[in-house]
Protein backbone atom coordinates (compact mmCIF):
# COMPACT_ATOMS: atom_id res chain seq x y z
CA UNK A 1 0.00 0.00 0.00
CA UNK A 2 2.96 2.30 0.53
CA UNK A 3 3.14 3.04 -3.22
CA UNK A 4 -0.13 4.98 -2.96
CA UNK A 5 1.28 7.53 -0.52
CA UNK A 6 1.20 10.98 -2.08
CA UNK A 7 3.69 12.71 0.18
CA UNK A 8 5.98 15.67 -0.31
CA UNK A 9 9.16 16.48 1.58
CA UNK A 10 11.47 19.39 2.20
CA UNK A 11 14.72 19.28 4.13
CA UNK A 12 16.97 22.11 5.20
CA UNK A 13 20.23 22.07 3.26
CA UNK A 14 23.17 21.22 5.50
CA UNK A 15 25.46 23.92 4.09
CA UNK A 16 22.72 26.60 4.41
CA UNK A 17 23.61 27.83 0.89
CA UNK A 18 22.46 25.08 -1.49
CA UNK A 19 18.77 24.92 -2.34
CA UNK A 20 16.81 22.82 0.16
CA UNK A 21 16.19 19.26 -1.09
CA UNK A 22 12.51 19.04 -2.15
CA UNK A 23 10.57 15.99 -3.30
CA UNK A 24 6.97 15.80 -4.52
CA UNK A 25 5.42 12.33 -5.02
CA UNK A 26 8.84 10.62 -5.19
CA UNK A 27 10.11 13.19 -7.72
CA UNK A 28 13.13 15.16 -6.54
CA UNK A 29 12.77 18.79 -7.68
CA UNK A 30 15.79 20.58 -9.08
CA UNK A 31 16.62 24.16 -8.09
CA UNK A 32 15.23 25.27 -11.48
CA UNK A 33 11.75 23.88 -10.61
CA UNK A 34 10.74 27.13 -8.93
CA UNK A 35 7.00 26.60 -9.48
CA UNK A 36 6.93 23.18 -7.82
CA UNK A 37 9.06 24.42 -4.93
CA UNK A 38 6.79 27.45 -4.39
CA UNK A 39 3.64 25.34 -4.54
CA UNK A 40 4.94 22.99 -1.84
CA UNK A 41 6.17 25.95 0.25
CA UNK A 42 2.65 27.45 0.11
CA UNK A 43 1.02 24.18 1.17
CA UNK A 44 3.49 23.80 4.05
CA UNK A 45 2.90 27.42 5.12
CA UNK A 46 -0.88 27.01 5.03
CA UNK A 47 -0.82 23.97 7.35
CA UNK A 48 1.83 25.57 9.56
CA UNK A 49 0.03 28.91 9.92
CA UNK A 50 -3.67 27.96 9.69
CA UNK A 51 -3.54 24.43 11.08
CA UNK A 52 -3.52 23.14 14.63
CA UNK A 53 -0.38 21.70 16.15
CA UNK A 54 -1.53 18.40 17.62
CA UNK A 55 1.80 16.86 18.57
CA UNK A 56 5.01 18.38 19.89
CA UNK A 57 7.95 16.54 21.41
CA UNK A 58 11.36 18.22 21.29
CA UNK A 59 12.10 19.12 17.67
CA UNK A 60 9.22 16.94 16.42
CA UNK A 61 5.81 18.40 15.58
CA UNK A 62 2.65 17.36 13.77
CA UNK A 63 0.01 19.81 12.53
CA UNK A 64 -3.36 19.29 10.89
CA UNK A 65 -5.43 21.64 8.71
CA UNK A 66 -8.56 19.98 7.32
CA UNK A 67 -7.22 16.83 5.66
CA UNK A 68 -3.72 18.21 5.18
CA UNK A 69 -0.94 17.41 7.62
CA UNK A 70 2.63 18.51 8.25
CA UNK A 71 5.21 16.48 10.16
CA UNK A 72 8.55 17.90 11.26
CA UNK A 73 11.42 15.69 12.38
CA UNK A 74 15.18 15.82 12.30
CA UNK A 75 17.85 13.69 10.71
CA UNK A 76 21.02 12.62 12.49
CA UNK A 77 23.00 15.13 10.44
CA UNK A 78 23.42 18.71 11.68
CA UNK A 79 23.89 21.74 9.47
CA UNK A 80 27.27 23.49 9.13
CA UNK A 81 26.47 25.64 12.16
CA UNK A 82 25.83 22.52 14.30
CA UNK A 83 22.04 22.99 14.40
CA UNK A 84 19.27 20.46 13.81
CA UNK A 85 18.34 20.41 10.12
CA UNK A 86 14.60 19.68 10.01
CA UNK A 87 12.88 17.40 7.52
CA UNK A 88 9.26 18.27 6.71
CA UNK A 89 6.68 15.80 5.41
CA UNK A 90 3.46 17.17 3.88
CA UNK A 91 0.45 15.13 2.76
CA UNK A 92 -3.26 14.46 3.06
CA UNK A 93 -4.80 12.11 5.61
CA UNK A 94 -6.71 9.27 3.92
CA UNK A 95 -10.45 9.14 4.68
CA UNK A 96 -9.97 5.70 6.23
CA UNK A 97 -6.27 5.28 7.07
CA UNK A 98 -5.11 1.66 7.08
CA UNK A 99 -3.52 0.29 10.25
CA UNK A 100 -0.23 0.27 8.35
CA UNK A 101 -0.42 3.99 7.47
CA UNK A 102 1.71 5.31 10.38
CA UNK A 103 4.46 2.82 9.56
CA UNK A 104 4.17 3.57 5.84
CA UNK A 105 4.64 7.30 6.48
CA UNK A 106 7.68 6.59 8.69
CA UNK A 107 9.18 4.44 5.90
CA UNK A 108 8.52 7.21 3.37
CA UNK A 109 10.24 9.82 5.58
CA UNK A 110 13.24 7.49 6.08
CA UNK A 111 13.32 6.80 2.33
CA UNK A 112 13.43 10.51 1.51
CA UNK A 113 16.21 11.04 4.08
CA UNK A 114 18.22 8.21 2.51
CA UNK A 115 17.70 9.58 -1.02
CA UNK A 116 19.27 12.88 0.08
CA UNK A 117 22.10 11.17 1.96
CA UNK A 118 20.75 11.43 5.50
CA UNK A 119 19.72 9.05 8.26
CA UNK A 120 16.97 9.18 10.89
CA UNK A 121 17.51 7.52 14.27
CA UNK A 122 15.14 4.88 15.64
CA UNK A 123 14.01 7.38 18.31
CA UNK A 124 13.20 10.01 15.69
CA UNK A 125 11.35 7.41 13.59
CA UNK A 126 9.26 6.60 16.67
CA UNK A 127 8.47 10.32 17.09
CA UNK A 128 7.30 10.47 13.45
CA UNK A 129 5.05 7.44 14.08
CA UNK A 130 3.60 9.07 17.23
CA UNK A 131 3.00 12.26 15.23
CA UNK A 132 1.12 10.33 12.53
CA UNK A 133 -0.97 8.55 15.18
CA UNK A 134 -1.82 11.93 16.73
CA UNK A 135 -2.92 13.16 13.28
CA UNK A 136 -5.20 10.13 12.83
CA UNK A 137 -6.65 10.58 16.31
CA UNK A 138 -7.30 14.32 15.78
CA UNK A 139 -8.96 13.65 12.41
CA UNK A 140 -11.23 10.98 13.95
CA UNK A 141 -12.23 13.36 16.77
CA UNK A 142 -13.08 16.02 14.19
CA UNK A 143 -15.21 13.50 12.28
CA UNK A 144 -17.08 12.49 15.48
CA UNK A 145 -17.75 16.14 16.39
CA UNK A 146 -19.04 16.77 12.89
CA UNK A 147 -21.43 13.78 13.12
CA UNK A 148 -22.67 14.95 16.52
CA UNK A 149 -23.35 18.41 15.08
CA UNK A 150 -25.45 16.88 12.28
CA UNK A 151 -27.42 14.78 14.78
CA UNK A 152 -28.02 17.82 16.99
CA UNK A 153 -29.25 19.87 14.02
CA UNK A 154 -31.62 17.05 13.01
CA UNK A 155 -33.01 16.84 16.56
CA UNK A 156 -33.60 20.61 16.60
CA UNK A 157 -35.31 20.52 13.18
CA UNK A 158 -37.62 17.66 14.26
CA UNK A 159 -38.46 19.52 17.49
CA UNK A 160 -39.25 22.74 15.61
CA UNK A 161 -41.41 20.85 13.10
CA UNK A 162 -43.23 19.21 16.03
CA UNK A 163 -43.96 22.63 17.53
CA UNK A 164 -45.24 23.96 14.18
CA UNK A 165 -47.42 20.87 13.74
CA UNK A 166 -48.89 21.32 17.18
CA UNK A 167 -49.54 25.05 16.61
CA UNK A 168 -51.05 24.83 13.12
CA UNK A 169 -52.73 21.42 12.96
CA UNK A 170 -53.74 20.60 16.53
CA UNK A 171 -55.55 23.68 17.73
Amino acid sequence: MMNNLALSFRAQSLDNQSPDPVEVNKHLLGKEDVGGRQELAQKISKVSLDGTQIFSEGSHTASLHGDEFLLKTSSNQLDEAGRIAPILCYGCVPDEPLDSWPGDVVKAVVGFAERIGRTISEDNQEMVRLGVEAIISAKEQKKRRSRMRVILILVIVVAVLGVFYKIFFKE
